[in-house]
């Protein structure tokens, strides 16, 4: 999987989990994850370049959702144990 295909899909199981998300340009540096009036939002910033976004959106979703109650495709899973969980 490239990384705008390994995007799409962290995209896609956050809004499977009712994370809204919005996109828009903040710069390169911008987008993640916040809660606005009580729901949570997730921003993506269409300056910053793929692969950072796709590492952002994974530790998003790590610490939002419990990764062993959804199913994730296996290549995203790698991927998500890989950059998505800050390791001490």
């Amino acid at each position: 999987m490239d990384s705008i295909s390994i995007l799409d899909e962290l995209l896609g199981l956050m809004a499977g989990q009712g994370i809204t998300m919005r996109k828009g340009p903040m710069g390169g540096d911008g987008g993640g994850l916040c809660k606005l009036r009580g729901s949570t939002t997730f921003f993506v910033d269409t300056q910053a370049d793929t692969m950072e976004m796709a590492v952002k959106t994974a530790k998003a979703l790590v610490s939002m959702v419990d990764m062993e109650k959804i199913f994730i495709k296996p290549q995203l899973r790698q991927f998500i144990e890989q950059y998505g969980i800050d390791h001490a």
